[in-house]
């Protein structure tokens, strides 16, 4: 099982979790960390272990940073081609992931290998494949995230908003000169713009500025 294993660490590619590696075309081979569980007794401690063998490597993922409010310069975003291939990749690794346990499973229930052996394969092997793809995963929640509020944003533009604007104005146009937008639509409208603007700035995409 640990020959098979690492056959087929050579296709798992894993890029930094940054946000350029959603733009980023260029792929690095992933190094796995051994985790010695020789002193410790909880397994479900194998996250912790894992991204503190990271962080002392310059060569493989780092574990997800909070975003800043202040973009850095190589932030953009991306395209609707460019979100298609990072979600194919991470179909594809996560394809592989879902084969490799099968097969462990298989061993397990075979008894092919002693428990000692496996479990610890188990730790320091699979949970490491497991940990690279949940980092880059949560990478593109965020993108998503904030793809589903900016729908709602435009939904509410393209209803409420433009409606209350189309119905001041026609009445506008009818004689009634006093008539304005209502409060509750320029609270919204003050409301998207300061959203939107942090947004932008978390996606380095900065609006263009008013004359």
């Amino acid at each position: 099982m640990i020959r098979r294993l690492g056959e087929k660490t050579t296709l798992y590619r894993a890029e930094s979790p940054s946000q350029n590696s959603l733009v980023s075309h260029h792929h690095s081979e992933v190094s796995l960390p051994t985790v010695d569980y020789s002193q410790e007794e909880d397994r479900h401690s194998c996250n912790t272990l894992i991204a503190d063998e990271w962080s002392q490597s310059h060569d493989v993922i780092q574990p997800l940073q909070k975003p800043t409010d202040t973009p850095t310069p190589h932030e953009r975003i991306i395209t609707r081609r460019e979100i298609a291939n990072t979600e194919s990749d991470l179909c594809k690794k996560l394809s592989l992931i879902v084969d490799l346990v099968s097969d462990f499973a298989n061993d397990a229930n075979r008894l092919y290998e002693g428990a000692d052996e496996l479990l610890k394969e188990l730790r320091t092997k699979i949970r490491v494949y497991i940990y690279f793809l949940d980092v880059e995963m949560a990478d593109v929640e965020k993108l998503l995230r904030f793809n589903k509020e900016m729908r709602r944003v435009l939904n509410e533009l393209s209803e409420e908003v433009c409606e209350d604007l189309e119905s001041c104005l026609e009445m506008r146009a009818k004689g009634v000169i006093g008539k304005k937008p209502s409060t509750v639509t320029l609270s919204t409208l003050a409301g998207m713009r300061d959203g939107m603007v942090k947004a932008a700035r978390l996606l380095g995409c900065m609006p263009r500025q008013r004359a």
